[in-house]
Formats: C-alpha cells, sequence, structure tokens
C-alpha cells in the first residue's frame, strides 16, 4: 500500500500550479485524489485525521501530499475553531457576459434564428 502511495505522490509533483481547480483538472488526477476532493468537497473540508483516515494513511505520510496540493493551489488551508482543516481550491468561473462571447457562439445564434424562422415559415404554410 505504500508502493501506491509514493506514486500517488509522484504523479501529483508533477502537476503543474494552478489557480484553483476547474472540473477538467478533476479528470487529470490520479483517481484517488480525485476521489479525495469529492470527499473534501462534499464534506465542506476534512481535518488532517479525517484525510489520513478516509486514505487510510498515517497522518504523517498525509502531510507531504497535502503540501503538494496546497502549493498546486488544488486545496486551501483554514484554521476553524483551533483546527486546521482543508478545503478544495475551486478556480474562478468564466464570465459569460456579452462582452466575453465567441463569434461561434454569435454564429450559433445567427443560425438558431435562421432555424426557427424556417419552422415558422413552416407552420404557417401547413396551416
Amino acid at each position: 500500500m505504500n508502493e501506491l502511495f509514493e506514486r500517488l505522490r509522484a504523479e501529483v509533483s508533477t502537476l503543474q500550479r494552478k489557480d484553483g481547480l476547474s472540473p477538467s483538472d478533476l479528470l487529470a488526477l490520479p483517481l484517488s485524489v480525485a476521489n479525495l476532493i469529492g470527499e473534501i468537497t462534499r464534506k465542506k473540508g476534512l481535518s488532517l485525521t479525517e484525510i489520513a483516515v478516509a486514505l487510510n494513511q498515517d497522518p504523517d505520510d498525509i502531510q507531504t501530499l497535502l503540501k503538494e496540493l496546497l502549493e498546486k493551489g488544488y486545496l486551501r488551508q483554514v484554521r476553524i475553531e483551533q483546527e486546521e482543516r482543508y478545503n478544495v481550491n475551486f478556480g474562478r468561473k468564466v464570465d459569460k457576459t456579452p462582452e466575453h462571447r465567441t463569434k461561434g457562439s454569435d454564429l450559433l445564434d445567427k443560425l438558431m434564428g435562421k432555424k426557427a424562422k424556417a419552422n415558422s415559415s413552416f407552420r404557417d404554410f401547413i396551416r
């Protein structure tokens, strides 16, 4: 089991630094880390001891993995009632205001407008 955990830490150490975690980042993570991120998210944060139990590892071994995930920007550490807890650090959502729309979405709107017009013409024709 320790060999598997060492491989997991090695994989995490190769990840790029991010400003938060995105859904596509989750897909690139090793399955056990992705499951851990899911568990931390569901519980709205976990302590070191809770994470060690979830991974079935010694808390001292877990600290190295957590340090790497903190450095990568995937987790953040917070103090709640004299206890250090780890929360998932999700990246910023993309701004979907009209100024940030792409030409592709404008083209899609035009095509959908033509389709709606064609459908209404067909409905008028069969009446």
